[in-house]
């Protein structure tokens, strides 16, 4: 079955929101390959946590929102559910955050476990790392648009 018009478009704002996602997570050092081939053991502890967060689980969860997207089309008429669901669409794209919140929530609770650098340590232990205040709002951005994509299909 030829994908729809509302997969494409979740697809597109999917890939903008990933790169700056990744963007974003490049302050945080995830992808250190070099030091991680070296078997330094934090670079190789940083280095798997960011493939499963920030790669594996967040194209795991476009695939089964972009099958549910199969379920309904927007004919890009000036109904209101249409421009209902032209807005749900980027809203959609917006759960890869959540895994970015979620990352960054584990390295400020385990700072020592993910990085040797005692500067880098520093820095994520000199403000307050309360780790709930970043993971309940990144598993929020992640999971709050999927469940309002199925009540919104289950709706109409």
């Amino acid at each position: 079955m030829p994908i729809n018009i509302t997969q494409e478009l979740f697809a597109v704002f999917f890939a903008i929101f990933y790169g700056l996602m990744l963007g974003y997570a490049q302050e945080y050092n995830p992808f250190d390959t070099y030091d991680a081939w070296r078997r330094k053991p934090s670079a190789v502890k940083r280095l798997l946590m960011a493939l499963v967060i920030l790669n594996f689980i967040p194209f795991l969860h476009f695939a089964g929102v972009f099958i549910l997207l199969g379920q309904f089309e927007i004919l890009l008429k000036a109904t209101f559910f249409d421009v209902l669901g032209i807005i749900l669409i980027p809203f959609l794209s917006l759960l890869v955050f959540g895994y970015y919140r979620i990352f960054v929530a584990f390295l400020y609770l385990f700072p020592k476990t993910f990085y040797t650098s005692e500067k880098r340590i520093k820095q994520l232990t000199k403000t307050p790392a309360n780790f709930w205040a970043r993971f309940i709002p990144g598993v929020l951005y992640a999971i709050l648009p999927t469940f309002i994509l199925l009540a919104t299909i289950l709706y109409f």
